[in-house]
């Protein structure tokens, strides 16, 4: 069920931890993805997966899923398709934020914030992005 190397979950749905096993694997793959949604000149800082609730709690089905970039500029919020195929694969821009927006506290094993426009749960593994993106934005 579990092994060091690979994360599983017989939830369907659950994908923030049956995602690829190397996270900074997974992040270079979002931050690349979330590019076409970024201004020419912008970069992103920090990318983290987000979802509307905890699939073991609710229909998966119901769940939305995100993609946040976090840019020097700003916050960027992306809608993800559902299904396993299409995690990594933005389609559209839900809303943007101004940088100075904090994200956290987090804490957990999903961290509950409604402060990028909706409640958003950020898996642990993507906690330290978040704190990040936090310390980026109180120095701005």
């Amino acid at each position: 069920f579990f092994s060091s190397r690979r994360r599983h979950t017989r939830l369907q749905g659950d994908w923030s931890s049956d995602v690829c096993s190397s996270d900074l694997g997974l992040r270079e793959k979002l931050m690349e993805r979330s590019r076409p949604f970024l201004e020419p000149m912008e970069e992103p800082r920090f990318v983290f997966l987000g979802q509307s609730a905890i699939p073991w709690f609710v229909n998966s089905l119901l769940v939305k899923f995100r993609m946040v970039v976090v840019t020097d500029q700003r916050i960027v919020v992306l809608a993800m398709p559902l299904g396993a195929w299409g995690i990594y694969k933005p389609e559209s821009v839900v809303r943007t934020l101004p940088r100075a927006t904090m994200i956290g506290p987090v804490q957990g094993l999903w961290a509950k914030t409604t402060t990028l426009g909706e409640r958003l749960y950020i898996n642990k593994r993507f906690h330290n992005d978040v704190k990040a993106a936090d310390l980026g934005a109180s120095a701005s």
